[in-house]
C-alpha cells in the first residue's frame, strides 16, 4: 500500500486484482480466442480454388517428403545405430558367406556379410578391400523369404557321405545364418544344405550380385508405399493364425 498511515485505503480491491477482475480478463481472453477460429474457420471457407489447392498439395507433398526422409535417412541411421550399441531388434537376422577349397590356393576365396536391412560387406579376396553396398529390396525378400520356410536346424544336420566339390579344387560354400544370438552353419558340402537345391540356388545370387553391384533405390521407391505397408503387416509368421512356425522369427 502506499501509505500505511491510512489503513482504510490498504484493503485487496486497491492492492491487488479482484476475483471479479480475474474473471473478466479470462472472459476476454474466451472471447477472443472464439472469434479468432470463427475468423479462420470463416478464412478457409471462403478460399478460392487456387488456395485451397496450393494448401492442399503443399499438405500432400510435405507428407510424402517426410516419409521419404523417415524411410531412406532416419530409420537406416536409427538401426545402424542399434546394431553399433549391440542391442538388435528382436529377429534381426545376418547371413555370413565364405568360400573354400581350390580358391583358397590363390588366395581368392571370398567372403561376405548380410543384415536384413540389406546391407552387406563383401571382400572379394584376401588382398582386396572391403566393398560396402545394399542388395535390392526384390533380392532381400527373396533371400530372407526362403530361408524364413525353412527349418535352419534340420539344413545344419551334418552329412559326410558325399564327394564335394572342395575335394577336387572346386568351391564350396559355407553360410552362418545368425538369429538372436543363435547361429545355423550351413554347408554346401557337409550339411544338408547341399541337398537343398534352391537355396543354394537363391545364395548364389547373392554373390552374383555383389560380383556385379548394380544400383539400388530405397525400399519405398522400389515397392511403393501400399506393398511397403503390406509387407510390414505380413512379416511376423508368428501373426498369421495357426499356420505352423518355422525359420527365421520362431
Amino acid at each position: 500500500c502506499p501509505d500505511a498511515a491510512f489503513p482504510r485505503q490498504c484493503t485487496r480491491p486497491l492492492c491487488e486484482l479482484s476475483n471479479l477482475s480475474q474473471r473478466n480478463n479470462t472472459s476476454s481472453y474466451i472471447i477472443v480466442r472464439f472469434f479468432r477460429e470463427i475468423f479462420a474457420i470463416i478464412t478457409v471457407i471462403f478460399m478460392t480454388g487456387r488456395e485451397k489447392f496450393i494448401l492442399g498439395s503443399s499438405f500432400v507433398m510435405g507428407t510424402v517428403t517426410g516419409l521419404f526422409f523417415y524411410t531412406t535417412v532416419f530409420a537406416p541411421i536409427y538401426e545402424t545405430q542399434v546394431a553399433v550399441i549391440g542391442a538388435p531388434a528382436p529377429n534381426a537376422v545376418t547371413i555370413e558367406g565364405k568360400m573354400y577349397g581350390g580358391c583358397q590356393k590363390t588366395d581368392s576365396c571370398g567372403s561376405f556379410s548380410l543384415g536384413d536391412t540389406r546391407n552387406y560387406q563383401y571382400l572379394p579376396d584376401s588382398q582386396s578391400e572391403v566393398e560396402k553396398g545394399s542388395i535390392s529390396s526384390a533380392l532381400r525378400d527373396e533371400v530372407f523369404g526362403v530361408l524364413s520356410t525353412t527349418s535352419l536346424k534340420d539344413m545344419a544336420e551334418d552329412t559326410t557321405s558325399r564327394q564335394c566339390a572342395a575335394y577336387i579344387d572346386g568351391i564350396d560354400y559355407l553360410y552362418d545364418v545368425t538369429i538372436a544370438s543363435t547361429t545355423y552353419t550351413l554347408d554346401t558340402c557337409s550339411s544338408r544344405l547341399a541337398d537343398n537345391v534352391k537355396i543354394q540356388a537363391t545364395l548364389i545370387k547373392v554373390w552374383e550380385f555383389m560380383e556385379n553391384p548394380t544400383t539400388t533405390y530405397p525400399a519405398i521407391i522400389e515397392k511403393g508405399p501400399i506393398q511397403m505397408i503390406f509387407d510390414i503387416f505380413n512379416k511376423n509368421p508368428k501373426n498369421q493364425g495357426n499356420t505352423k512356425c518355422v525359420g527365421i522369427g520362431c
